[in-house]
This record gives C-alpha cells, structure tokens and sequence, in this order.
C-alpha cells in the first residue's frame, strides 16, 4: 500500500493544491494508469533521447567525478568497504530517475508533444538497472559483509 500526498502552497492561504491518494498497483493497473495519462510509446522524440543521455550518462559521471573529488581531493574519503569502482555502480543505479523525471518532465513542458517524448524519456532510465547490473559484474563489486 503506498499513501502519497502532494501539497503545493503556503499551507496558510487556502489555496494549496491536494491530492491523496492510497494505491497498490500490479503491473495491469500500472499500464492502465500510464495509458489514462495519454503518453504513448510512439511519442518518441528528441526530448525522448536528451532525458535519457541526460539519465543514462551524466548521473553515472557526475556522480563519479565528485564523488571522487571529495574522496581524493578533499580528503573526505568514502565509507568502510567501499572504493572507486563502487562509485561507477551507484552512479549506474541512480541513473534511474524515474520519478523526479517525470514530474520534472510535466511541470517544465506545456503538454503536448515534447511532454510525452520527455516522459518517453524518463520510462527508457529503466535501462540503467541492466546497466547497473553489466557495470557490477565487469567491475566485479561485492557486498561487504560487517558487523557493527
């Protein structure tokens, strides 16, 4: 069960926006709730390919390179039982940007074409975890088991 609420507003004015909602999705209501939206798989554009580089590789770089900056050039260094190669990894998995895609996707495009070749976008980051799991078996990243 997931209980969502999305408030916009000073919360004093009286004109916040509500929305509630408490929903367990399978994949058939899933599908159905996409398809309601009115984004279709053929709404493939270029926004669709910018979202995706954008996911796809500048998460994983960007989140590399800093975190190697603050590891090695700050000298914060990185967490017990985590090096470099694991960086790549989570930079690979927070490539999937579902979520903050799409409501960023519906709320800097009018709707309309680029819209939907935006949110078109943001669905194709669910390349990543394939990605992620590639990237983690070549770099051959493991789980470290500690106990505190």
């Amino acid at each position: 069960m997931l209980d969502v609420e999305i408030v916009a507003g000073d919360g004093k004015s009286g004109r916040d926006l509500r929305r509630c909602a408490a929903f367990d999705l399978d994949a058939d209501e899933w599908h159905a709730r996409f398809l309601e939206d009115e984004v279709e798989f053929s709404a493939i554009g270029e926004a669709t390919w910018l979202v995706t580089l954008g996911l796809l590789i500048g998460k994983p770089v960007g989140i590399f390179l800093f975190g190697w900056f603050a590891a090695n050039v700050l000298r914060l260094g990185l967490p017990v039982g985590m090096d470099t190669r694991d960086l790549v990894v989570v930079g690979c998995v927070a490539a999937i940007g579902f979520t903050v895609a799409l409501f960023v996707a519906s709320v800097a495009f009018p709707a309309g074409d680029i819209q939907d070749a935006a949110k078109m976008g943001a669905l194709f980051s669910f390349g990543a975890s394939v990605i992620s799991l590639i990237v983690g078996a070549v770099l051959r990243v493991q789980k470290v088991h500690q106990t505190i």
